[in-house]
């Protein structure tokens, strides 16, 4: 797809969340961050959930900086799909260069250099200490450095001369980007990282570490788009669990920023829109408008449950379109409302469960009511599920069974 295509696909035009002014307000942050951090890098942690709309946000970004802001140049790297590689510094690397972020003469005149400093860089960063942490205390680590260091004394001066061309390749490469960064003069160099926190915690590490260590010069901002939460996790994981993951992060971020909470009112109703259920639109003539507004209303009711994320949401939602097409050609409903807000939806409130919460769903199914009030309990669901859970008659409860063997082959987690 063409960079215009793109741009258009991604244009906050389309924003059904309205996030545009947040878009706005990091752009302010990115063209004055040069009184924020004087002859530095720029960070930024743009911070939220999984599931929460954080990779459309940044394609919107990119697509409105690269449109409005000539001053700003953007490269997009998403981290999840490189954590393959033994170093994250190649793909990064790669990616910056690919996109021919500096100006044409520069390429000419730096490109080569650059590319040089930078292949010799790799060997030295695999062998980075990181390494050595994953699944040891700090006490150990500790031990293994003092034992380190000892061998290394004793080692014969090959070893010295390497190790000293492994640290002049880290001066060389970061004294050449630092000059071709120059050349940017007034302009800017935005480097917006996507999925960060779903790679390998050592993948992730090391590229805050490279991060830090060697694209630190001016002129160059980053854009981490995280969940700071699953990140920690990840800083637990390879320095263990008593490792304050919080300051070790803070190491990294000048400025962390949180997304807004999204509309998943709104949410729902551009998929309902955008997205329409086809046993409506294909038996418009026997269904009144006020079925078609009271099944709107259900439908958020139902999926605007706090726990779920508009991934969360979408999903659901498409097992539930899938599921509905199944049903379009039934001519032997006569009441088209009581298949709809009797069968349909209570399919969905089961749906719902599968997909959020199995501890519920096979306490609905099993019917067991003790088990499902402790789930409630713990969970907080919300009314629209407690009308089907707590209804004096049991139907739900009675048909649960049935809805299962219904739903199982539309269910996917996609």
């Amino acid at each position: 797809m063409s960079d215009n295509l793109q741009n258009k696909k991604h244009s906050f035009v389309n924003c059904v969340l309205h996030r545009e002014p947040y878009a706005n307000t990091i752009i302010n942050i990115i063209n004055n961050d040069k009184a924020l951090t004087a002859n530095n890098s720029f960070v930024i942690a743009l911070d939220s959930p999984w599931g929460t709309g954080k990779t459309t946000f940044i394609k919107m970004l990119k697509s409105k900086i690269d449109n409005e802001y000539k001053n700003i140049h953007t490269v997009m790297y998403n981290a999840w799909e490189n954590d393959y590689c033994e170093n994250p510094f190649e793909p990064l690397f790669y990616d910056i260069i690919d996109n021919d972020v500096f100006r044409p003469e520069i390429n000419k005149k730096n490109r080569t250099k650059l590319i040089s400093c930078a292949r010799k860089l790799p060997k030295a960063l695999v062998k980075d200490f990181i390494e050595k942490t994953s699944g040891n205390n700090t006490l150990n680590v500790v031990n293994e450095v003092e034992d380190s260091i000892k061998v290394a004394l004793r080692k014969s001066p090959p070893f010295i001369k390497r190790l000293k061309e492994e640290r002049q390749a880290k001066i060389d490469f970061k004294e050449c980007l630092l000059k071709t960064a120059e050349t940017l003069k007034d302009e800017k160099l935005l480097i917006i990282i996507d999925e960060l926190d779903r790679c390998k915690p050592l993948f992730a590490i090391k590229t805050l570490e490279i991060i830090k260590h060697l694209f630190d010069v001016h002129n160059i901002t980053f854009l981490l788009s995280i969940d700071f939460s699953q990140l920690r996790h990840s800083i637990s994981t390879v320095y263990g669990q008593n490792m304050d993951s919080e300051g070790y992060l803070r190491r990294f971020v000048n400025y962390v920023l949180k997304l807004p909470e999204p509309n998943k009112d709104n949410y729902i109703s551009y998929l309902i829109k955008e997205k329409p259920l086809t046993v409506i639109y294909a038996n418009k003539a026997k269904i009144s408008d006020n079925v078609v507004t009271q099944l709107t209303i259900d439908l958020k009711n139902i999926l605007v449950w706090d726990i779920l994320s508009l991934r969360d949401i979408n999903v659901i939602y498409e097992n539930f379109r899938m599921f509905c097409n199944s049903r379009v050609n039934i001519s032997d409903y006569d009441d088209y409302q009581r298949h709809i807000m009797g069968e349909l939806l209570p399919c969905l409130v089961l749906m719902t469960f599968k997909y959020k919460n199995t501890d519920l769903y096979d306490a609905v199914i099993r019917a067991d009511e003790r088990c499902i009030d402790k789930v409630l309990g713990q969970i907080g669901a919300p009314n629209p599920f407690t009308v089907y859970l707590c209804d004096p008659k049991k139907t739900f409860l009675k048909k649960a069974r049935e809805y299962a063997r219904e739903i199982e082959m539309f269910m996917s987690y996609a």
